[in-house]
């Protein structure tokens, strides 16, 4: 027997092509499953359709979305593939969105953080204001930079004291070009 799962039972639910039962849903909605039947406008059933919740991914034409397989959008949570509720992350950057693969749901969290919404971080990741859970830098590279610039500042100073005549020799020689660049320079500072 046919059935025309939208119009006779409700515009949720849909059907495999060749099916007897209305047991999908449309896009929008996702299918829970019930150990009792479900009496639905005089159709028993064995589960029902519910519109999907903010943070769940909705594909135009894409029936058939089950509570288990219900794909979140980045930023949102869901504490296990049986969950009904799904939950803004407070650290959004931390939640990657997809599907719940295993039974902690860290499989939603990126690398680095885990955990209820995804909100602590693991060794050798800290929580940053703006971006989640950020790996830990090694303390040899932080002092990479720092040791660079001073030897590059040492090197200068080298320079100029070494070249200390030359460097007078030629301020000698265009004092006047200088002393003009100078007066405007000061101009154009104090006007802007």
């Amino acid at each position: 027997a046919c059935l025309k799962c939208s119009s006779e039972i409700d515009t949720k639910y849909s059907s495999p092509a060749g099916s007897a039962s209305c047991d999908m849903c449309t896009g929008e909605n996702f299918w829970i499953p019930s150990d009792e039947k479900i009496e639905i406008n005089g159709h028993l059933l064995e589960g029902e359709c519910r519109k999907k919740p903010a943070g769940v991914v909705v594909e135009t034409g894409a029936d058939g979305t089950t509570l288990a397989s219900m794909e979140l959008e980045p930023g949102f949570y869901r504490f296990s593939s049986d969950a009904t509720v799904v939950y803004e992350c407070p650290h959004p950057e931390n939640c990657k969105g997809g599907r719940v693969t295993n039974e902690t749901a860290d499989s939603l969290c990126r690398e680095g953080s885990g955990g209820a919404l995804c909100s602590l971080c693991s060794d050798q990741f800290y929580m940053s204001e703006y971006y989640g859970c950020m790996e830990c830098t090694d303390v040899a590279n932080a002092w990479l930079g720092p040791i660079l610039l001073v030897l590059l500042l040492l090197v200068c100073g080298l320079l100029a004291w070494c070249a200390q005549d030359r460097v007078l020799k030629l301020v000698k020689k265009h004092e006047q070009k200088l002393t003009e660049w100078s007066r405007r320079a000061t101009v154009t500072f104090v006007t802007l």
